[in-house]
Parts: structure tokens; C-alpha cells; sequence
């Protein structure tokens, strides 16, 4: 459901508090995913913005670990690195 659009009518009959709390938890959920969505959507960007790095630094002829160090480095105030190998 794109936000903004208005929820479809429930499907039985219901007075007027169960309709509001239906009603309250079809809006909870709606706005649950929207904030999921957003969540992966600020993941893939900074995963695409690692790449463009290492893509970058890779092209300026940098070793993988100067690489990695910089990235752990520059990276490191968003959290911890991910427990890969280490690079040779």
C-alpha cells in the first residue's frame, strides 16, 4: 500500500471502538513497514556506497587491506565492521 492512499472498508461488521482500534492497527502496520522499507533502503545505499569506494580506491591501485583499514576506519562510528576473513 503506497502512503498516502486511504485503507479499504473492513471486512465485517464492527462498532465504533473495535473500528477505531482496527482501524489504529491497519495504520500501525502501514506505518511498521514504511519504516522497514526506509531501513533497507538506508542499508543499500550505504552498500553501494562502499562499493563506489573500494571500486575507487581499487582504480588508484590501493592493496585490499589499505582498503579494508580505510573503510573499518572512516566507517567505524556506524558500527562495528562485519566479521569477514581477513584480507592477505
Amino acid at each position: 500500500m503506497r502512503l498516502g492512499t486511504r485503507l479499504p472498508p473492513l471486512p465485517y461488521p464492527m462498532n465504533k471502538r473495535q473500528e477505531k482500534n482496527a482501524l489504529d492497527n491497519r495504520q500501525r502496520t502501514a506505518v511498521k513497514q514504511a519504516g522497514m522499507a526506509i531501513k533497507t533502503f538506508i542499508g543499500l545505499l550505504v552498500s553501494l556506497t562502499l562499493a563506489s569506494v573500494h571500486l575507487a580506491q581499487v582504480q588508484q591501485g590501493k592493496l585490499l587491506k589499505e582498503i579494508r583499514t580505510y573503510i573499518d576506519r572512516t566507517y567505524s562510528r556506524y558500527g562495528p565492521p562485519t566479521p569477514t576473513s581477513p584480507v592477505p
